[in-house]
């Protein structure tokens, strides 16, 4: 039910959850909006519009920038409250969350999300007290959550790592160990980079488009890091092929490797 507005309490014993369960940044619609999921989303590929770009390893996207492949997905819910007033409001505040934000969906049991951002929308009554039909249309990624994995064997001689996905994946590697160089190579792409500072771990981030070194990986997330860009010869960032794809990180003693990427679907 939608937060912050009294419910009549006739209303509130007979409003029953009927769709198919919808997750939006980890929050449901239904308890928010009273927004109730019809059916499956709709899913038809296109280019995502030009205000709309994906980020370097195409799991997400940046706002304002130009075209990519990927698809629609279309979506219905009957959105209702004990008056038609808090019925457009639920439906007007769920509308609006997703001006100028990238949000990722869930819908039912399944395991896939859908990072999503706001194309179109329209909005009709139902002749039902209180309920309307509301339409979006976004465009949208589909990925599975991300995988993370730690290597500690064979780094240097060669690794295997299986991308589940049906589409080409942004992966990031996480360098742990003793070096001032590295070695990186990733199915076809080879990447060098000097100059690396003593005791930092170098994270090679083609997610958002980075090469960095930093005290550790959670300092990289938290913005705490030294850019070697210019210290690298790097021209693509890898992609994780589907199926097997060979890795190979050589320079130096190296401890571990972290791999993390979202294995991606075309639909």
């Amino acid at each position: 039910m939608f937060k912050g507005l009294e419910y009549i309490s006739d209303y509130v014993n007979k409003d029953k959850h009927l769709g198919i369960p919808c997750i939006v940044d980890g929050r449901d619609v239904y308890d928010l909006y009273n927004a109730d999921l019809i059916e499956e989303p709709e899913l038809n590929p296109e280019n995502i519009d030009s205000d709309f770009f994906s980020n370097a390893g195409g799991n997400s996207f940046y706002i304002n920038y130009f075209k990519m492949p990927s698809f629609s997905m279309s979506v219905k819910f009957y959105v209702g409250g004990s008056t038609s007033l808090e019925a457009q409001t639920n439906y007007s505040k769920f509308i609006s969350y997703f001006n100028g934000r990238v949000a990722v969906m869930q819908f039912g049991d399944t395991e896939f999300e859908y990072v999503c951002s706001l194309k179109s929308f329209d909005v009709s009554y139902t002749n039902v007290k209180y309920y309307y039909l509301l339409s979006i249309t976004f465009n949208a990624i589909k990925r599975l959550p991300k995988v993370s994995a730690t290597i500690s064997n064979n780094i240097s001689s060669g690794f295997i790592i299986n991308n589940v996905g049906t589409k080409d994946s942004g992966v990031i590697l996480v360098v742990d160990g003793t070096y001032s160089s590295l070695n990186i190579v990733v199915n076809d792409n080879t990447i060098n980079a000097t100059d690396i500072p003593s005791g930092k771990v170098l994270v090679l981030d083609g997610l958002d488009g980075v090469i960095a070194a930093a005290d550790s990986y959670d300092d990289y997330k938290d913005g705490d890091y030294l850019n070697l860009f210019l210290y690298s010869d790097i021209i693509v960032f890898p992609k994780l092929l589907p199926g097997a794809n060979n890795i190979s990180i050589s320079g130096g003693t190296i401890q571990n490797v972290v791999i993390e990427y979202y294995p991606l679907f075309i639909l």
